[in-house]
């Protein structure tokens, strides 16, 4: 499962110092192949600190901050983005996805730093999980709450499912969708999304594992 090559090695990359020479083992290969910015999804409330306890969403913003400019003044600068990502699951609840959503509210509020630490907010995980539709009147209520709130959300990544994730994506005002392979079956959703200027990621990678295209190769 699409899931499970992540779960091996999530205990040790939420060390911090695990994450700090990732970040370095990372700059190298991205300078090698002249790239100079990148996004990075963050998934908040995991991260263990030197004392082997979790962070708080203070510290962990201040990791981030410090990440963003420990590459940013490098001699070769490589600009780092972070998407704050909440995890959608079947049991998720409101509650779920307010504490997902907290660490971006601080950062929104955040006059301290001259950017923002965290750009937008996402819901991600695999679309058979659970439908936005579960989740749509909480993600209204948050934008009602924090009109600055840029969302992005991860959807139309199944071809067995219908379209509801990718129209209640246009529906909340999403800035771009993930994957939306499922777009080719509506016409109309397409012209949509091109009236709106709404960017469709391309996730080569992914839609392999998930199976929505075949191996190239």
């Amino acid at each position: 499962h699409f899931e499970s090559r992540f779960k091996i090695m999530n205990t040790v990359f939420n060390y911090k110092k695990v994450q700090e020479k990732f970040y370095d083992i990372l700059y190298k290969f991205l300078i090698q192949d002249n790239v100079d910015a990148i996004e990075i999804r963050n998934v908040n409330g995991f991260l263990i600190n030197d004392n082997f306890k979790n962070c708080t969403n203070e510290e962990e913003l201040e990791f981030l901050s410090q990440i963003k400019e420990k590459y940013r003044n490098r001699e070769n600068p490589l600009q780092i983005v972070f998407i704050q990502t909440g995890v959608k699951q079947p049991t998720t609840t409101d509650k779920d996805v307010r504490f997902f959503f907290e660490i971006y509210k601080k950062s929104l509020y955040d006059n301290k730093q001259s950017e923002k630490i965290l750009s937008a907010f996402d819901m991600v995980c695999f679309e058979g999980n659970i439908s936005l539709m579960n989740i749509s009147k909480v993600l209204i209520d948050l934008k009602e709450e924090n009109p600055e709130v840029k969302y992005l959300f991860h959807a139309g990544e199944d071809h067995s499912k219908n379209l509801d994730n990718i129209v209640c994506s246009i529906l909340l005002g999403a800035k771009r969708i993930g994957h939306g392979v499922n777009l080719y079956k509506s016409n109309y959703l397409m012209k949509l999304i091109k009236e709106k200027d709404i960017c469709i990621e391309i996730n080569p990678i992914s839609n392999y594992l998930l199976k929505s295209h075949r191996d190239p190769f």
